[in-house]
């Protein structure tokens, strides 16, 4: 729901999906509420299903761990320089 939020409420600047907004937000709700909320899941089957696209590097990332030169996402957002693994 953190995400749904973010989203909403156009405060979803960071891409990287759980970046300082999020954090705050799940702090303040953990401790105002007891819950015990985290950045991990254990639905990777239902998030795999929504990586539709995909890149094969065909260059020496191929061999490099921890991709060996395939990328799935969800969106349709190309490695790039920020993809330091992917050259």
């Amino acid at each position: 729901m953190i995400h749904a939020y973010l989203f909403v409420t156009e405060n979803n600047k960071d891409r990287t999906g759980h970046g300082p907004e999020f954090l705050s937000h799940m702090h303040r709700i953990n401790k105002e509420t007891g819950a015990r909320i985290t950045v991990f899941h254990n639905f990777h089957d239902e998030v795999e299903v929504y990586r539709t696209h995909w890149w094969k590097c065909d260059g020496p990332c191929q061999n490099k761990h921890p991709f060996f030169g395939i990328v799935k996402r969800a969106m349709n957002r190309a490695p790039g320089p920020n993809d330091n693994w992917w050259a």
